[in-house]
């Protein structure tokens, strides 16, 4: 039996105990055992030395612990690289190259020097991972929904596309789509990026407007005002008047974000802008109090010139 081992030295021993004394050999005494002046069982002196040996035999015992080498960890996992792993609870932790990582079978993400990230769920109806600083950039071939980034300022979720999304240190972040859309949402807040567009977000505020990265310099500006410091009448009319025919997209998504009383004005614009929508279809008091109907409607009508 292996516990014989333990007790007077035969039979096989256990593996675990094999590593132990392996590990400790060097610290084996090969002298003749020290004399020790006789005291009785039940002296102070007798206690003080056992609870001396006791002390020193769980130190080592602590040392090995820490020293031998821990089994990867079991379930599903992604490739990031010839000999890496990253298994479903870990952090991937890039230094000054970039590491590119397989989501299952449907795309990969380049992940930035720098960046940390952590796979939370891989299964056939969900690959999550948690962005937490850096930058990756995404290349999906897959039906929508099937890869989501959460972020700490929103969640990205992806819609069959090729995108960048970036995290800086305070957990601020910007999204630049390249293909197809992203779905950057909140549960109470939904900013949807088509190709040739970008959206940032902000902790404590979620998603801002999206607008197409060719937007003039007064539209941004206007729309990050709006969107992060206050909510500012006067730049929301900055942003209507510096709005182009696709520049409908920024308006259709300020609906919601404006006063009920502006609402009406934003509607009025993206007429003007946008011509290829059939606006007799279009309730226009239905969108300006938001009814969930109408204002799919209009996105859908919008969004057939992206």
């Amino acid at each position: 039996m292996k516990d014989d081992y333990l007790y007077d030295g035969t039979g096989p021993p256990d593996p675990e105990v094999a590593g132990l004394e392996q590990l400790l050999g060097g610290l084996r005494y090969t002298g003749n055992p020290p004399e020790m002046p006789a005291s009785k069982p039940d002296s102070p002196a007798n206690d003080r030395r056992w609870f001396a040996a006791a002390a020193a035999a769980m130190a080592l015992i602590g040392l090995a612990s820490w020293s031998v080498p821990q089994a990867p960890p079991a379930g599903p996992s992604w490739s990031c690289g010839a000999d890496c792993e990253l298994f479903v609870g870990q952090w991937l932790e890039t230094g000054a190259d970039t590491t590119t990582v397989e989501v299952a079978d449907i795309g990969d993400l380049e992940v930035s020097p720098w960046s940390r990230l952590r796979l939370l769920n891989t299964s056939e109806t969900e690959h999550r991972v948690q962005l937490d600083k850096g930058h990756i950039h995404a290349s999906v071939y897959a039906p929508p929904r099937l890869l989501i980034v959460e972020t700490p300022s929103a969640t990205a979720v992806d819609l069959g596309c090729e995108y960048d999304l970036t995290v800086a240190e305070d957990g601020s972040g910007e999204l630049v789509v390249i293909s197809g859309w992203v779905a950057l949402e909140l549960p109470d807040h939904v900013a949807t990026v088509p190709a040739g567009a970008k959206a940032l977000t902000r902790p404590g505020f979620g998603p801002g407007t999206p607008f197409f990265t060719d937007a003039s310099p007064e539209l941004e500006a206007a729309l990050v005002r709006f969107d992060f410091e206050g909510r500012d009448v006067a730049d929301l009319q900055i942003a209507i008047a510096a709005s182009r025919p696709r520049d409908t997209l920024s308006l259709f998504h300020l609906v919601p974000r404006a006063a009920p009383e502006d609402r009406l004005l934003l509607l009025a614009r993206m007429k003007e802008l946008a011509p290829w929508v059939a606006w007799q279809y279009v309730d226009d008091d239905a969108v300006s109090a938001l009814d969930p109907e109408a204002t799919a409607l209009l996105f859908d009508l919008i969004t057939t010139a992206f």
